[in-house]
């Protein structure tokens, strides 16, 4: 099994290596649309691996500009069936643009024991996924809208009211070193998010007062991330209903939806839970830089 770097001749079946489980791999595949088309991101954005055996490719691995890696592997037989060791193409390149390993727990257990850098932090989560069939099933619980309650789509001229959510949101939930959190980072990529993404906001009695969104668009699944409510009403319903919402329009165009969550979250676990969603892998993400 040999590595090399992936050109447009190969899109199509890597593809279909990766749609078949493509909730294990929403980030990836994600960038491998543009405009709704299929097309590779370009040189500037992203480089791309595949690793293949005969005709078969067996794994695949994206290294975005901002130094994110994100693998995807064949499921194996067993877990003695591993990929081939470094170096791969542009190996010292990847090294030094290394910034965190994201996906399944096997692929960043697996790349990050290959590097001869170790990781400063790592983050260990539960992959949960929900699929439009069990979505829709009359046994699913559900719960009363709180009074008062109003979701709709959030958009760009939106970003004023929901930047202080999105704030709380990344210092509970993503930021490493806190000191380095910086509000006019989290402002430009609030805003591309309420550009590119699907987003919701929840308003009560005049107040925003919970948001959650997709974070990656793939083919047939859509990933949710950025589920926010604000303390004084958790444990009211609001996130629930925000969430539902969310799933509906999901499941309007998408088969799939997929998050990960901390594995000691257990309110979001039992909210995520009560919406149908299941624990279907393990999920990891490696710092090397913060």
């Amino acid at each position: 099994m040999k590595w090399r770097r992936a050109g447009k001749r190969d899109l199509p079946q890597l593809l279909a290596f990766l749609l078949p489980n493509e909730w294990r791999a929403v980030p990836y595949t994600s960038r491998l649309r543009r405009q709704g088309n299929k097309a590779f991101p370009t040189s500037l954005e992203a480089s791309v691996l595949i690793c293949r055996e005969g005709p078969e490719i067996r794994g695949t691995m994206m290294l975005t500009s901002a130094g994110l890696l994100l693998p995807a592997f064949c499921p194996p037989a067993d877990d003695s069936q591993i990929l081939p060791s470094p170096p791969f193409p542009g190996w010292n390149d990847l090294k030094f643009r290394l910034y965190s390993v994201m996906g399944p727990v096997r692929e960043v257990t697996w790349l990050t024991n290959q590097l001869s850098l170790s990781p400063i932090v790592t983050v260990d989560y539960h992959l949960m996924v929900q699929s439009r069939e069990s979505f829709a099933s009359p046994s699913r619980e559900s719960v009363p809208c709180p009074p008062g309650l109003m979701v709709r789509t959030a958009y760009p001229r939106d970003v004023n009211a929901l930047l202080p959510l999105q704030i709380r949101y990344e210092l509970e939930e993503v930021v490493i070193n806190r000191q380095r959190h910086s509000e006019q980072i989290c402002r430009q990529n609030l805003k591309r998010s309420l550009r590119q993404q699907l987003v919701l906001m929840a308003e009560q009695n005049g107040q925003v007062v919970a948001k959650a969104g997709t974070n990656a668009r793939g083919f047939t699944t859509d990933q949710i991330g950025g589920v926010f409510t604000v303390e004084k009403v958790r444990n009211s319903g609001i996130a629930f209903r925000v969430m539902e919402e969310l799933l509906r329009r999901i499941f309007a165009e998408k088969l799939t939806a997929c998050l990960f969550v901390k594995k000691n979250n257990l309110p979001a676990l039992c909210l995520y839970r009560k919406l149908g969603f299941r624990v279907a892998d393990g999920y990891q993400i490696s710092y090397f830089k913060t």
